[in-house]
């Protein structure tokens, strides 16, 4: 047989052997692969309810029962779900109650921040009446603790109605304390930025739009800085207490937090430079995701301002005015319901900036 004929049946038995493999391992897998009627992977965790038995002298008493889902990754929504929706017929027959009167959840959302969960639930102060009593609000905590702290990333939990923890703890008579953070809100405010509680800001230029929580209130502004004037907005949040500024005026409330926003007539150099002159040091490059600028503070006795300086056009800059209170300075201020730290002022002002879009 010739030398070439020998060659093409060796390459024909070999390509028979690699296919009669493939085949083979190929129905392997077939075999072994799963198959719809595999179970269906779920997750078991415990929700907590009063009982009769043990909660008739201790309204804070609870007792777990379980519960088994299919798998989610938002167990601690779901396990809100799931205490909201009440005790089966059965544990009810065993003497188990929920410290709501409806089977609807009153839940808006759950955000989990550094072991924190924050819950902002719907307005149930007349659906839910009996929560404002000592023995209602007693067991609605505690059934709602004792079920989130179950999960090893939740410490601790906050509620708000309608993103204000303050309306919460006044409605139970527990007032705002260290223990629920004096009802900072910011948490809430951050965590939600639907058009229900957030709005926007378009310059009159169209050359900006930004968006601020509800809570602030917006009034016009006209700023010079270092001889260029322009106006504006200016957006407020402000704390019920008295505030008295180092000059010696007074005002019913203070200014937690306020922003001024202004689109200057002038290259984004322009105003660097009037920074500078304005706060006595030179502005340090500022990132925020897209958003590049300038950023440079001044301040004294817990109270000052950072000023941003952000390109809009060639011509024109955005210059954002951002005043502050540091708690750790006026400690008075620390203790006001409604006060957002000097941490979380920094975190909702980067919200803030998140929302700017330049046309």
């Amino acid at each position: 047989m010739p030398q070439r004929y020998r060659w093409l049946m060796f390459i024909g038995i070999t390509a028979i052997i690699v296919a009669g493999l493939f085949f083979y391992i190929l129905d392997l897998s077939l075999v072994t692969s799963p198959t719809a009627k595999d179970e269906e992977k779920t997750i078991t965790f415990s929700v907590f309810f009063s009982q009769k038995n043990v909660s008739q002298n201790d309204c804070s008493a609870v007792l777990p029962v379980k519960r088994t889902i299919p798998y989610t990754t938002g167990v601690a929504r779901a396990a809100l779900a799931q205490l909201f929706a009440g005790p089966t017929a059965d544990e009810i027959q065993k003497g188990y109650s929920s410290a709501l009167t409806t089977t609807t959840s009153p839940l808006i959302d759950i955000a989990i921040e550094d072991g924190t969960a924050y819950i902002d639930l719907q307005d149930i102060r007349k659906t839910q009446s009996q929560l404002s009593s000592s023995c209602g609000s007693s067991a609605f905590l505690a059934q709602v603790t004792n079920t989130l702290t179950q999960f090893s990333s939740i410490q601790h939990v906050i509620f708000a109605i309608n993103q204000n923890p303050q309306t919460f703890y006044d409605w139970i008579q527990v007032g705002c304390s260290l223990e629920n953070k004096y009802c900072d809100p910011s948490y809430f405010l951050i965590s939600t930025k639907d058009s229900s509680s957030w709005t926007t800001y378009t310059d009159p230029q169209k050359s900006f739009s930004i968006s601020y929580p509800r809570v602030f209130i917006k009034s016009k502004n006209t700023t010079t800085l270092s001889g260029l004037t322009s106006s504006g907005a200016t957006i407020i949040y402000r704390i019920p207490t008295k505030h008295c500024a180092p000059s010696g005026a007074c005002t019913p409330t203070t200014a937690n937090m306020q922003l001024q926003l202004n689109n200057v007539s002038a290259t984004y150099d322009e105003v660097v430079k009037a920074i500078a002159s304005s706060t006595g040091q030179s502005p340090e490059p500022f990132t925020l995701g897209d958003i590049t600028g300038s950023i440079s503070s001044m301040g004294a006795e817990g109270e000052g301002l950072y000023e941003y300086a952000l390109p809009l056009t060639e011509t024109r800059t955005l210059l954002i005015t951002r005043t502050y209170i540091d708690e750790t300075t006026l400690i008075s201020y620390k203790t006001t319901p409604l006060f957002i730290s000097f941490d979380n002022q920094k975190k909702l002002f980067d919200e803030i900036l998140r929302t700017l879009k330049v046309f």
